[in-house]
């Protein structure tokens, strides 16, 4: 079983723990229950299967039965809390409550550090261009390729963070190489905090944009549509399928002369509308 902070899903910890030490012979779904102290025999297996939820007495239950440490009880509780979430608000709280927990347990919510890579847009930048920089490129000289231009110090900041995190590889030349070709977030729950930053401050570049870049250079297109729930989810389909058509264009080759930023929003304009024409209560 892995360290408990490894996991993003309270799940994947209960079937973790119930798989190992059934393989030894020393656990069946009956006993499990039963050491948790609930009435079902097949309760925690329900919950396995996402058929049942704990309650907040549920899990330190199951917490005591899996022998937790104070610290990792406190971690199990949080991702049970950031599953029931109903509300963003409530999501963030528990992200960020998972980000300091982590460390108690001596281990990362995210690996490679997507937190700080999605704290700022500049990370992104920097590495693609860096990875086509000469051998000891100036940091100034790179900040000046940038759209909005930054500062050199800037730079250095991206490049040390970069570096430190294994996103780019300094070679015995002064040269970068990216270790990675494409970056991914990864779960989209456990990164929506930093993920929504970045997402605004790319808004905020893209609009600039519309004011400070040649319309021959950059393309911006719109619609406003009626569409139902299910339409919704088809075309949510269809720009995962887009992305993944984009990510195989732009892998097929090492070469590149500029960096672009192509940003993707689909959102409501108006509350859903009930079968009689009038918006619902909230």
């Amino acid at each position: 079983m892995k360290p408990v902070a490894d996991y993003q899903d309270y799940r994947s910890i209960i079937q973790d723990f119930y798989d190992e030490h059934k393989s030894r012979g020393m656990l069946t779904w009956r006993g499990f229950s039963e050491l948790a102290g609930f009435a079902s025999s097949g309760y925690l297996k329900l919950v396995c299967q996402g058929k049942a939820n704990l309650s907040n007495a549920g899990i330190h239950q199951v917490a005591k039965a899996m022998k937790l440490t104070p610290s990792e009880t406190a971690y199990f509780k949080e991702l049970v809390l950031l599953d029931q979430a109903k509300t963003v608000t409530d999501k963030d709280k528990s992200l960020k409550n998972l980000e300091k927990l982590s460390k108690s347990c001596k281990a990362r919510v995210l690996r490679d550090d997507p937190l700080d890579y999605f704290s700022n847009w500049q990370n992104a930048v920097v590495r693609e261009l860096a990875a086509k920089a000469p051998a000891n490129a100036k940091t100034s000289n790179i900040a000046r390729q940038v759209l909005p231009e930054i500062s050199a110090a800037e730079v250095g900041r991206a490049l040390k963070f970069l570096t430190a995190t294994g996103m780019l590889r300094k070679n015995e030349d002064g040269s970068y190489s990216q270790t990675d070709k494409v970056l991914s977030s990864g779960n989209k729950d456990l990164s929506s905090v930093a993920l929504r930053s970045f997402h605004k401050q790319l808004g905020k570049l893209a609009i600039d944009a519309l004011d400070n870049v040649p319309v021959n250079e950059r393309n911006s297109s719109d619609l406003v549509v009626g569409i139902t729930s299910e339409q919704y989810e088809t075309l949510v389909q269809k720009i995962v399928e887009f992305r993944q058509e984009i990510l195989h264009i732009v892998t097929e080759t090492e070469d590149m002369d500029r960096v672009y930023c192509l940003q993707l929003n689909l959102f409501p304009f108006s509350h859903k509308i009930s079968t009689k024409g009038n918006p619902d209560e909230k």
